[in-house]
């Protein structure tokens, strides 16, 4: 058995392993009760991406990069987006339009949601800003 400070054995390292999982607990616990504190939406992700020249290798490529963009959002511990299987046909056309979904899907609260629909950008534009130019000079 090992505690905090008693001779030698290194047991401290128990302890400390113990209260770390604990704590982990903890903070899961308290994720999923900020998460159910919120306005909750059933929610499926879809990804599509036709190509006229059939090129299946490149177009399962694309949706690949796509789905890896998503990876953003991970929390180890507690949520990750998880890319289910890769479907082709145009029957998947039909039902994106049909807006029929998958019977697996998430639980996302509203502010899951607004994260997701407001992705971080490094092209974000901004129409409305009136840039002003001015010359780069050196130090004083």
């Amino acid at each position: 058995m090992g505690v905090a400070g008693g001779g030698g054995g290194g047991g401290g390292d128990d302890l400390e392993e113990g209260l770390s999982k604990t704590h982990d607990r903890e903070n899961t616990m308290q994720a999923c009760i900020d998460k159910i504190g919120k306005l909750l939406f059933e929610a499926n992700i879809r990804i599509g991406y036709v190509t006229d020249n059939g090129d299946i290798p490149n177009a399962k490529l694309k949706i690949k990069e796509i789905t890896g963009t998503f990876k953003q959002f991970n929390q180890p511990l507690l949520n990750e987006l998880d890319g289910k299987k890769i479907e082709m046909g145009h029957h998947l056309l039909a039902r994106f339009k049909d807006r029929i979904f998958d019977e697996n899907s998430m639980i996302l609260n509203v502010e899951e949601l607004a994260t997701l629909y407001h992705a971080p950008s490094s092209v974000v534009q901004t129409p409305n800003i009136d840039w002003v130019k001015s010359r780069k000079l050196e130090a004083p």
